[in-house]
């Protein structure tokens, strides 16, 4: 069960696979399959973005990327992109010494960064230990892509907020697509749309959205009825 595999942060405890339920994550990840074949990707790759911090991202990215080693996708590869508030090497209680900003910062080797996982398929790239990382030569992003592309049929970027910053482009522009997550109990329309917007100057695809934390308009009860 992808719940007993993740560990949830704290500020993320209302988002788990059990609330969200694999029927939400299996339609999600049905839906990339379909716009890999569609476009003939042997890999693709999906960045999940939110528009503020402390919305969910880094457990649905996660779940999704069980999920999509469990439905058996292929080789999977769980990349955490957010440096500022990393998750995934606590969720996936990770013993690597390097991640992806030390690859991209530091020059570590790409084989050195990336460990198995106690899921069947699934590796994973943590954030790494560089620290304040810097500007990045486009050709050691790209030669990363390149070589990671190689060897897995799906990468799910956990990414940092969308913002108008150069990291926040640089790891974004990274992916195929993203896929945001949207928190109903915070996230304004004007905020949405102007994230949208800066994903449409960087040329970077929507893949679709995740309403996450949305309250409930019915009482349980009423459900057995419906």
């Amino acid at each position: 069960m992808i719940q007993k595999t993740l560990t949830a942060d704290k500020s993320e405890k209302s988002t788990s696979a059990n609330q969200m339920g694999n029927d939400r994550i299996d339609a999600i990840l049905l839906r990339l399959d379909r716009i890999r074949s569609e476009n003939s990707l042997s890999t693709i790759v999906i960045g999940v973005a939110a528009l503020e911090p402390n919305t969910g991202v880094s457990t649905i990215a996660g779940c999704l990327a069980v999920r999509a080693a469990e439905m058996q996708f292929g080789n999977i590869l769980l990349v955490d992109g957010n440096f500022a508030r990393a998750r995934q090497h606590k969720n996936f209680k990770s013993k690597a010494k390097y991640g992806l900003a030390d690859v991209l910062y530091r020059g570590v080797s790409v084989d050195e960064a990336i460990e198995e996982t106690s899921v069947s398929g699934l590796s994973l790239m943590t954030a790494g230990s560089a620290v304040n990382p810097g500007g990045v030569n486009p050709d050691t992003a790209n030669g990363l892509m390149h070589e990671l592309r190689m060897s897995n049929q799906v990468i799910i970027f956990d990414l940092p907020p969308v913002r108008n910053t150069s990291q926040s482009f640089l790891l974004t522009k990274l992916t195929d697509g993203v896929v945001i997550v949207v928190d109903a109990s915070k996230t304004g329309r004007n905020l949405a749309r102007r994230a949208t917007s800066l994903l449409n100057d960087w040329d970077v695809d929507v893949y679709g959205s995740i309403l996450n934390r949305a309250r409930r308009t019915l009482p349980k009860w009423i459900d057995r009825w419906l």
